[in-house]
């Protein structure tokens, strides 16, 4: 699953969105975005992103992804 959304400067945290009336714990009702604060997203991002498990979200060069 998708955890973190980089486009440009913006960062989104991506989460499950869960019905209100559903009792079933696999449930989901789509998904919800929340933009990161733009101090967050501009000084201390490489934090949030390692805190969440998304260490490889801050490469910047396609050509650091191996093959």
């Amino acid at each position: 699953m998708v955890r973190v959304v980089h486009v440009g400067n913006n960062y989104w945290t991506v989460s499950k969105k869960r019905p209100a009336t559903s009792n079933d714990p696999s449930a989901t009702a789509g998904i919800e975005m929340e933009q990161w604060p733009k101090r967050r997203a501009l000084y201390h991002a490489t934090e949030w992103l390692e805190w969440l498990g998304c260490e490889d979200a801050m490469m910047r060069d396609p050509s650091a992804f191996s093959s």
